[in-house]
């Protein structure tokens, strides 16, 4: 469980939370004046043409779209289903970072550097069937939280996420701009932005061992839920699952169903993003044996064993996170 807060000086100012939650997100939108007001999620209709944004600072950010090939409209939080889609594997995609240039990784999820052998599960991007996700801009992402804070509250999973995101932004910074202080239970990462004469801080920071829902992760663990019977759990799995609406033994879609049914009651207006779907899909992109236990780094006799040792819960950075923070991204556009 998990959640994700932006606030701007003193209240009352703009305040973005996110609640993961089926490892999902819950966001809940506030304006200047506190007037609020919410993305509501709908199933996405069939566009001959992508719609184009009458806002030009809408259009640069979003990058130049090729309208007259891809029959999809532009990311509306309004309209676009994201749970409804495919992954699709790109060469031509690379990383903003990998687990050697980003120092504020952990050795948990830093693969490559702990003798993970492929790398294709790092050129995946999830495509809804509707609607197309903008990419992630580290400046522009900069520009929109500037001299904002950007919180994330949860466990490992949103700390992976949490370090995502920095890892996402960071290159852009320059040196003697940025820190990181960690803390066991609380770390915090500053951006300084100095353009224009204006001084101000970007604080994105995690928050532990706090909930406010439970979620439910797509485990995958019992590899004959997608059809590979002498399989390992996810060792070894190298592309992701390719039936559509695939759900594993692991995931409890009637806990989902009662968890949306609550979020539509709540007082404030709040959107729930279910990205547990996009996520199922994922069994090549965890950890596995190329992880660390206890603090160390798995033995030869560990990484032999995947059936007891094989993480199938946290993900390999880069990787599925950086979408999580895609959509984050294209819900702050």
């Amino acid at each position: 469980m998990g959640t994700l807060k932006l606030l701007k000086g003193k209240i009352p100012l703009s305040v973005i939370t996110i609640t993961i939650c089926t490892l999902a997100f819950v966001m809940l939108f506030y304006t200047e004046t506190i007037s609020p007001f919410s993305f509501r999620l709908k199933s996405c209709p069939r566009r001959n043409t992508a719609k184009k944004s009458s806002q030009d600072d809408r259009n640069r950010d979003f990058g130049a779209l090729n309208y007259a090939a891809d029959d999809r409209f532009e990311f509306d939080p309004e309209e676009c289903s994201l749970v409804h889609g495919k992954w699709v594997f790109n060469r031509s995609i690379k990383p903003l970072y990998s687990d050697r240039t980003c120092r504020y990784l952990d050795r948990q999820v830093s693969c490559v550097k702990n003798g993970r052998p492929d790398s294709d599960y790092r050129h995946w991007e999830w495509q809804p069937d509707d609607c197309i996700l903008p990419r992630f801009d580290p400046e522009i992402a900069l520009r929109k939280l500037q001299g904002k804070r950007l919180m994330f509250v949860g466990d490992s999973l949103h700390r992976g996420q949490w370090q995502s995101f920095v890892c996402l932004v960071d290159s852009v910074i320059p040196q003697g701009q940025k820190s990181m202080k960690r803390g066991r239970l609380h770390s915090v990462f500053k951006a300084k932005d100095s353009k224009h004469g204006q001084i101000g801080w970007t604080q994105i920071s995690i928050q532990q061992n706090k909930s406010i829902f439970h979620y439910n992760v797509p485990l995958h663990e019992r590899s004959a839920d997608w059809g590979n019977e002498n399989g390992t759990r996810c060792f070894n799995e190298t592309k992701p699952i390719t039936k559509k609406r695939y759900w594993g033994s692991g995931s409890n879609t009637q806990m989902m169903s009662v968890v949306a049914r609550v979020v539509k009651r709540m007082k404030f207006p709040v959107t729930l993003i279910n990205i547990t779907q996009l996520s199922e899909y994922r069994i090549d992109a965890h950890t596995s044996i190329y992880t660390e236990l206890g603090g160390k780094l798995l033995t030869d006799e560990q990484q032999a064993d995947p059936l007891h040792y094989a993480d199938c819960v946290h993900w390999c950075l880069p990787g599925v996170p950086d979408t999580w923070n895609q959509i984050l991204y294209a819900h702050l556009l």
